[in-house]
């Protein structure tokens, strides 16, 4: 596990305390800090280095996209992994939008958690597969050749989308990494995006996901 100091946010003290002993107990996570409401992560933000912030999503003071929005706001490098209850189409659209870096549902298991936060602090995004899922049946658009990409472009886009690194994807395409590296710098072009966020959320809005 990459060495991680973790903020938790959640306004029920019982999943804080969960959440704190068992990511605690994993080698290379700290937590950093525990707050029950999106103030007081953002005072706690101004005064302790935190790499990952996981909050719930429906908090009654402020919700945990508006914490996300001022927090990477406040710390530019912080990586925001959502953890809630919420599996409505709306929700997930608005957090894909916000550009969360991950979205894990509650009923996950730990050791879904525990990837997630891996994948996330490893530079990538983590969306469980049921939100992926209910992304992809939400959206009504399809991939339309008009967008300028080629099919090969499409087929990275797609795997980008999984969380695959680009070894991975040079491994099922049967290229080296350095053509996969090639398309996904023309991808940022084409798309007029900066990161690999953005190419997840073009990948969604198209129904690029399955």
């Amino acid at each position: 596990m990459i060495p991680a100091r973790i903020l938790l946010v959640d306004d029920h003290e019982v999943v804080l305390d969960s959440l704190s002993l068992m990511l605690g107990a994993l080698s290379g996570l700290t937590i950093a800090g525990k707050c029950t409401g999106a103030s007081a992560g953002l005072a706690f933000l101004k005064h302790h280095k935190v790499d990952l912030l996981i909050t719930d999503l429906q908090m009654p003071e402020k919700s945990g996209l508006l914490l996300a929005r001022e927090a990477q706001k406040q710390c530019p490098t912080l990586k925001v992994l959502l953890l809630t209850m919420a599996d409505d189409a709306q929700s997930i659209c608005e957090a894909v939008r916000t550009g969360v870096h991950g979205y894990v549902l509650k009923r996950a298991k730990s050791d879904e958690l525990e990837r997630a936060i891996g994948v996330v602090m490893g530079g990538n995004t983590y969306f469980s597969p049921d939100i992926v899922a209910l992304l992809s049946a939400s959206t009504t658009e399809t991939a339309n050749p008009m967008l300028g990409l080629s099919e090969r472009e499409i087929e990275v886009l797609k795997l980008i989308a999984t969380e695959q690194s680009s070894q991975a994807i040079a491994d099922q395409l049967f290229v080296s990494v350095k053509t996969v590296e090639t398309h996904r710098r023309h991808l940022f072009q084409k798309l007029n995006v900066k990161s690999v966020v953005g190419l997840v959320k073009y990948a969604f809005r198209h129904g690029l996901t399955s």
